[in-house]
């Protein structure tokens, strides 16, 4: 397999913060059969074949077929088992599916990671022999987000705690990713450090930050501040940064982030 491939995927960029358990209400084929319908109809939808492992169910491994349609768009087919050719494979339980159909956690929060060896609840992994095109990283990417978030127009929620996952230290919430932009929401509470290990400091890429509530403490190239709501800040490549409100303190930090760029 070609673990060139799977470390971008994983530079999707978390453990999770609470245990979520609750008896789904759809089986595995039924769900993966709602979000293969729904992607019939996005416009974003390109050919594509990826598998998908459900690890703790009996039914656990199906792969989707996403076809050019004789007239026009894409047909979309669910199949049992992994594909023949070997294909790049999503690899989930069933816990996270549920939750992910229900439009309780975004598939690119799942995704999440501060490190490209940590666990995420959902991430991407590679049949034997699979050798990827040119398209097939940007193409898996966009499905990451476009294949697993159903209903038109498309939305991701992130003002409930229970919707964050850890990331560096703090809590998050990642909106959209594509060669060159990432995006997501961070909610920083007292107790708190982000990126506070050495290895998260710093990006080869710009940053901006924008705070829309709250205040917390910064260390940027250097200089200590306090970003407050209403404030937004450029980190450029190669500059640390590090965030934290001290344990104890009555009120935590939330806003955007964004970056951007090539590496990002």
């Amino acid at each position: 397999m070609n673990r060139r491939f799977l470390t971008g995927v994983a530079a999707l960029g978390l453990a999770a913060t609470a245990s979520f358990v609750r008896a789904g209400d759809h089986s595995v084929k039924e769900m993966l059969a709602d979000f293969a319908e729904d992607y019939r109809t996005d416009a974003m939808a390109r050919p594509l074949t990826f598998g998908i492992e459900v690890r703790d169910a009996d039914d656990g491994r199906w792969h989707i077929v996403v076809e050019e349609a004789s007239a026009g768009g894409v047909d979309v087919t669910l199949r049992e088992g992994f594909p023949e050719t070997p294909s790049a494979y999503f690899t989930t339980d069933l816990e996270t599916l549920t939750r992910i159909h229900a439009g309780e956690l975004a598939s690119l929060t799942a995704m999440g990671k501060a490190f490209s060896t940590d666990f995420a609840p959902l991430d991407v992994d590679a049949m034997e022999g699979f050798v990827p095109g040119e398209t097939t990283m940007p193409d898996l990417i966009a499905a990451v987000f476009h294949f697993w978030t159903r209903g038109f127009p498309e939305k991701i929620a992130f003002g409930d705690l229970a919707m964050t996952r850890r990331l560096h230290g703090g809590n998050g919430v990642l909106f959209y990713y594509q060669e060159g932009f990432r995006s997501g929401f961070f909610d920083v509470r007292p107790g708190d450090h982000v990126n506070e290990d050495e290895n998260s400091k710093t990006n080869p890429f710009p940053t901006l930050m924008v705070v829309t509530r709250g205040r917390m403490t910064a260390l940027i190239g250097g200089i200590e501040c306090e970003m407050r709501e209403g404030e937004t800040y450029f980190i450029g490549p190669g500059v640390s940064h590090e965030f934290w409100i001290e344990e104890g303190a009555d009120h935590h930090a939330e806003g955007v982030l964004l970056m951007f760029g090539e590496g990002a």
